[in-house]
């Protein structure tokens, strides 16, 4: 490490700190820095060229919304979840300005606001921004985009980390017949996110919907796996599972 710092410091000096082998630098440093734990001097190294950038660069650089996203998703795998939050709110109120709200670059900042929101236990609010960002890339990019996917997917989530089940399996019933119009039922693509449904159904305890659908999954399966390929093993070890679930909640109650 500290060779690399003084590597940095001399490739600074005299090319400049946004020279392209400083910039190479400054990720090795990160790196090495990270997997000792020293979160403060990775916070204003990074913090110290994103300033030189917008500097330099102006705020609509590629490279400067790229340094501004990698700080987010640094604090909070830092696990420094308030100075993440207040980094994301302002980054999504200054993309508004420069971009506008319905931009590529202001729905990755309020993605990853929502993420910073969830990660700190504030679920309620990782759920408005994430609602936020999926309908707006819904209406940009369209329902069969996979960023919209992905934004669905994760308000999905959100809700049912939050408990709120039902909201959760209607979203989550929602990609699945996206799935299955786009790609047919005996694609992995769908697979995953049935499989997630089904996650939905029986934390929800909703034991026959949720057997029911792994049902349906095993025969999506079956459809380019034989009934001895792993995947179709699993699932079809998960309905026995559910059913025997279902029994002895049927003895108990």
């Amino acid at each position: 490490i500290a060779l690399y710092q003084e590597l940095l410091e001399i490739q600074q000096r005299f090319f400049g700190t946004l020279d392209r082998l400083a910039l190479e630098t400054v990720d090795i440093l990160t790196a090495h820095l990270l997997r000792e734990g020293r979160h403060d001097e990775v916070l204003l190294m990074r913090a110290a060229v994103l300033v030189e950038q917008i500097r330099v660069l102006g705020q609509r650089h590629p490279d400067v919304v790229s340094s501004q996203d990698f700080l987010i998703d640094y604090l909070e795998e830092a696990g420094l979840y308030d100075e993440a939050i207040q980094f994301a709110e302002n980054l999504v109120a200054e993309r508004i300005e420069l971009y506008g709200v319905d931009a590529s670059e202001t729905i990755a900042a309020r993605r990853g606001l929502a993420d910073d929101l969830a990660a700190a236990g504030r679920g309620d609010e990782a759920i408005e921004q994430a609602y936020d960002y999926a309908e707006r890339l819904d209406r940009v990019l369209g329902g069969g985009d996979v960023a919209t996917k992905v934004a669905k997917h994760n308000l999905a989530v959100y809700l049912a980390l939050a408990e709120r089940f039902e909201e959760a399996i209607t979203l989550s019933r929602e990609i699945l017949a996206r799935d299955i119009e786009q790609f047919g039922p005996g694609d992995p693509v769908t697979w995953e996110d049935w499989d997630l449904l089904i996650s939905f159904l029986t934390d929800a305890g909703l034991l026959a919907d949720a057997k029911a659908e792994c049902e349906m999954l095993l025969e999506g399966q079956l459809l380019s796996l034989d009934d001895n390929h792993e995947d179709a093993l699993t699932t079809q070890e998960r309905i026995a599972w559910l059913q025997d679930l279902m029994e002895t909640s049927d003895v108990t109650g």
